[in-house]
């Protein structure tokens, strides 16, 4: 997941979840062991979207954009 995490520019636990929710296809062959992507998958996902953020719970939230 580290390295799909690298390729998507999230973080590991956050490829974690969306596997967990079913939005980007894994494997694990047993409870316990690392899940196995595909390359593939990984990028399918990223052309697809890939990760998109929730917005915040405070709709009168401000974001910061960083130039």
């Amino acid at each position: 997941m580290l390295e799909a995490a690298q390729r998507l520019n999230v973080a590991p636990m956050t490829v974690h979840r969306v596997v967990t929710l079913g939005r980007l296809q894994a494997k694990q062959v047993c409870r316990g062991v690392p899940w196995v992507l595909k390359v593939a998958d990984v990028a399918e996902f990223a052309k697809n979207g890939g990760v998109s953020r929730p917005p915040p719970s405070d709709a009168a939230q401000q974001s910061l954009d960083f130039q």
